[in-house]
């Protein structure tokens, strides 16, 4: 495999994935390269000179690691680098902003704001149209971006036995003096086409396993809490920097406009209402591992 691009993809695909949506339309000027690690042999294949295919049967996060040891010199080569699940519809345009956002602003982390019909967890991270992006102390492992140097510096995650947990520990890796190290990307969205953890059992999550457990596990190891999903500042359309937290609810409340947008309601309500309760009463926050606490706001 040759790169041909400074950007790469990696994604872990079933027979029903939809990375061929990525390279889409025919003729799009991509800037990444696509690594299809199939953990079902049905999964599709795509021809493409930037598309490269792989066999990695297993499990989600453990078949990530696998693919940064047996082909960590390939991945290592890109300057930045992003893990997307194969539920994630998107198009070559939107991916390639994606990267070149992360370039231009020197991000660690990023990713793409979720549309407001997605299946979603994290209010926070759902697309808010007042901004460009927003900067945030939490990025989850749905479709994250990492520039090659944090990427080195978190790989380990990824090989630590854990399915779930690990993005509530990344950000606080390292000390990071500038706080606009991490961003949600209002400006290119992503739809999340499936319910969360639908896909849970081919994970490892049966016989009385749960997220929960992993990431109490996960957070005890690192002494770390679990932390809120929150923006401290945001960029608005204008250009504009907006920091005040009044203005930051504000701007939050027509995202309840995003409950009935799919079937799981009662959780897209929850999610809402933790997050404008949070934005009210919390500060956005991020721990060194030796338990320092560093807030920004």
């Amino acid at each position: 495999m040759v790169p041909r691009s400074n950007c790469l993809i990696v994604t872990r695909a079933g027979k029903d994935s939809l990375h061929p949506q990525w390279v889409e339309p025919s003729g799009t000027r991509m800037n990444f390269d696509l690594l299809v690690g199939a953990y079902e042999e049905s999964a599709p294949r795509v021809d493409h000179p930037q598309v490269f295919h792989a066999f990695v049967p297993g499990r989600k996060v453990e078949g990530i690691g696998r693919i940064l040891l047996d082909y960590g010199d390939f991945v290592m080569r890109y300057d930045r680098v992003a893990f997307i699940d194969d539920d994630i519809s998107a198009d070559a345009a939107t991916l390639s902003e994606c990267f070149r956002i992360g370039h231009e602003l020197g991000l660690k982390i990023w990713q793409p704001a979720l549309t407001a019909d997605s299946h979603y967890t994290y209010a926070a991270l759902v697309q808010n149209t007042r901004y460009k992006l927003r900067y945030v102390n939490f990025i989850e492992m749905m479709c994250p971006f990492f520039a090659r140097e944090k990427l080195r510096e978190i790989a380990f995650l990824y090989r630590s036995g854990y399915e779930s947990g690990i993005d509530l520990v990344w950000c606080n890796i390292g000390a990071e003096n500038k706080r606009e190290s991490f961003a949600v990307l209002d400006c290119c969205p992503v739809r999340h086409t499936r319910p969360v953890g639908a896909a849970k059992e081919k994970n490892g999550f049966v016989g009385g396993r749960v997220y929960e457990s992993d990431i109490q596990r996960i957070l005890g190891e690192f002494r770390i809490p679990w932390l809120s999903c929150l923006p401290y500042a945001g960029v608005g359309r204008d250009g504009a920097l907006v920091t005040s937290r009044t203005a930051m609810f504000v701007r939050a409340v027509p995202l309840l406009a995003s409950v009935t947008r799919n079937t799981d309601w009662r959780m897209r309500l929850r999610a809402v209402l933790v997050h404008w309760s949070h934005l009210l009463r919390g500060k956005a926050r991020n721990y060194a591992l030796d338990g320092t606490g560093r807030t920004w706001t």
